[in-house]
Order: structure tokens, then sequence, then C-alpha cells
């Protein structure tokens, strides 16, 4: 993905906390990313910077003090910080009103998902949010109704050594067919992302990722749309998916 494809399919440029967050908003989503190493330069050894602090809550500020290595201190904040920025979006066009970020709470699920705290006298039902971190970026998915997953994998020799755990023959063949210009990393890459996008959007709490099956790949320029099936045929998901320099991108939502 070139600078220009870039700042197309990210156009909002918003800057927090000495921080560029890149957003691609839609009706009722939003996409936002952040490079991980602008973070990391903005995190000294010891405690948290108080600008940074003051966008998390409490409890929040204790669940990044008590992670023992900083490159994990730097995936964890990544991803809450991009979460808060595009559940501030979503928020703000549903329901008119600004949400400051340390308002904005988000708590592991059962499995692990993450999940919006709902707020004190709101009985309204909280945007669903998606997070991921891979290689140089942070990635959050926004959305006001499902589905809502987002992942982001660097390009690596692995995948070529771990195919055989979520991708079949005949889809490496779908694959071949459908990105003649991509080697078999970046086709796996892409792959990777949509099934873990999937599995996040609708299955958090199944095993694996190769109950999703590849059906179709279709041109969604600048990058393309997959669509997944379920190996039970009862789901059927709609991707998109995108390479950003030696990253893949998936995101399911814009219909």
């Amino acid at each position: 993905m070139t600078a220009a494809v870039f700042f197309e399919e990210f156009p909002e440029q918003n800057h927090l906390a000495g921080l560029t967050f890149s957003q691609r908003p839609g009706p009722n989503r939003c996409l936002c990313l952040l490079r991980l190493a602008e973070l990391a330069a903005a995190l000294p050894e010891s405690a948290l910077p108080a600008e940074l602090a003051a966008l998390l809550a409490a409890e929040e500020q204790e669940r990044y003090a008590a992670l023992p290595r900083a490159s994990r201190r730097v995936q964890w904040l990544g991803g809450r910080l991009v979460a808060k920025q595009a559940l501030g979006h979503v928020l703000r066009q549903a329901r008119g009103a600004d949400y400051p970020p340390e308002g904005i709470v988000v708590i592991p699920g059962e499995s692990g998902e993450p999940l919006v705290r709902p707020w004190p006298d709101d009985d309204s039902v909280p945007p669903l949010v998606s997070i991921s971190h891979g290689g140089d970026f942070a990635l959050a998915l926004a959305a006001c109704r499902p589905p809502c997953g987002v992942d982001i994998q660097q390009v690596v020799p692995t995948l070529q050594r771990v195919r055989h755990r979520f991708c079949t023959d005949s889809e490496l063949a779908v694959l071949e067919r459908a990105l003649p210009a991509l080697d078999e990393c970046e086709r796996l890459g892409l792959l990777w992302s949509a099934k873990e996008a999937g599995k996040k959007a609708l299955f958090p709490q199944r095993a694996g990722i190769a109950f999703l099956r590849l059906v179709a790949v279709a041109p969604d320029p600048p990058g393309w749309r997959l669509h997944l099936a379920e190996e039970e045929g009862d789901a059927w998901l709609h991707l998109h998916g995108r390479l950003l320099n030696d990253h893949c991108l998936a995101w399911t939502g814009e219909g």
C-alpha cells in the first residue's frame, strides 16, 4: 500500500497526546490504526507519562503497570488507545455526544474478547469493538452493530510453515487464482487475517480458525473482499483485505 493509497484508506489523521491516529470512518463504524514505534518512543522505562495515563481509567492504568515486558505494554496500550479512538467516533456519531477516552473502558470478556463496559445509569447497548496488533501496528474496529472483527498480521515465513493449520489445498488454489500478483506469504497472511477477524466477530469462544473456510475472493480496490463460510454453513462473512507494507489487514463491516 503506497502512501497515497494509505491516506485514501485512512483519510482522517487525529493527534492526541503527541500520537497520530489514522482513521477510516464509516456509517456507524470506525477503523483506527497507530504505529507502535511512535508509541514506544513516547514511553519511558519508568512510569506511564501523565498525558497518556490521562487517557486511561484507573483500572486500565493498573493493568498496564502489571504487564511484565515493555513490548507487551506497548502492544496492550496501543490496542487500548486505538479502541478508544474508534469507539469515540462511533459514540459521537450514534449519540451526538463526546465521550472522553478515560471514560471508555474496554474490559476482557469470558474468552478474552474486548468488551465495552456499560456506563452507569445508561441502559443502552454499548458499541462493539475488536482489537489487533501485529508487527508495526495496533488496529481497532468499532461498530454499532455486528459483525465486528479486525486483524492485522505481519507477512513472515512462519505462515508457510503453519499453513496446514488454517489453509487447505483448495483454499490455497482459490488464493492463487484470485491473487496472482501476490506471493504465497502475502496470500496466506490475508487468509489468516480474514479468518482471525471472522472468528473475533462471530465465534470468539471457538478454538482455532480452521473451521472458517474461504469461499471466494473478489476485487475491492485497492485490496480485496474475502468471503468466508463457517464449516457447518450456518454463517457467512464478508471481509475487506488490504496489504500495508509487509502487513495484512482484514476487517468486517461496510456491507
